[in-house]
């Protein structure tokens, strides 16, 4: 019971950034707020003029769509899940919303998607996926972009969570037993309930 607590203590939340955005000003914020960020102009299937059969139109579609299923998968990678939450981010950008339409021109979006990588809301310009086929196309359009930078921000993040993990370990025991953030007991009957920052404290037996 007590290594159960303990390891819900350590687990700290993940979570892939990945965003959909139907806006021109959600993109550019959300660019703004990661260091390293690939994103994905999606169309309407129907941009670019060109005469689709009702067949070639349905597929096209379907295609589309699996774009906002690799961003996903992308951001889900492990590395960049576990280590890099806050410094990357996945975007797909349905420039066929209203609110978007003017990055049509801006990225030179035409029948088919197009991805680029940013650099601190800045486009790589020389980084460019037209029709990506495949998460591998993505995640290789950011690891060329960000070059050996990548990796040193991924090593730098490891080295900080497990200094974070250690600080948390050396806490949860410096309290016996109780992490001093929150609820704990221990066995023997005795409760310590302790909420530093917010000024409570509550001792004393508790046989459940």
């Amino acid at each position: 019971m007590k290594k159960m607590i303990m390891v819900l203590l350590l687990t700290v939340p993940l979570a892939a950034r990945y965003h959909r955005v139907t806006s021109s000003q959600e993109f550019a914020r959300l660019v703004d707020n990661y260091k390293y960020s690939v994103a994905c102009f999606i169309p309407d299937a129907r941009q670019g003029g060109q005469d689709l059969s009702f067949q070639d139109l349905k597929d096209h579609k379907k295609y589309l769509r699996s774009i906002s299923s690799m961003l996903q998968a992308a951001a889900s990678k492990p590395e960049f899940k576990r280590f890099l939450p806050k410094d990357i981010g996945f975007i797909a950008v349905n420039v066929a919303a209203k609110r978007a339409q003017n990055l049509v021109k801006d990225y030179q979006v035409g029948h088919d998607p197009v991805c680029y990588a940013f650099n601190e809301g800045a486009r790589d310009r020389n980084s460019r996926v037209t029709d990506p086929s495949s998460t591998k196309d993505l995640t290789q359009l950011l690891e060329d972009s960000a070059g050996d930078d990548l990796e040193k921000l991924l090593i730098e993040r490891k080295d900080e969570q497990n200094q974070e993990r250690q600080e948390r370990i050396a806490r949860y025991y410096a309290y016996g037993g109780f992490y001093p953030y929150g609820w704990g007991y221990s066995w023997g009957g005795s409760s310590y309930w302790a909420q530093p920052y917010w000024g409570w404290y509550r001792t004393g037996p508790c046989y459940w």
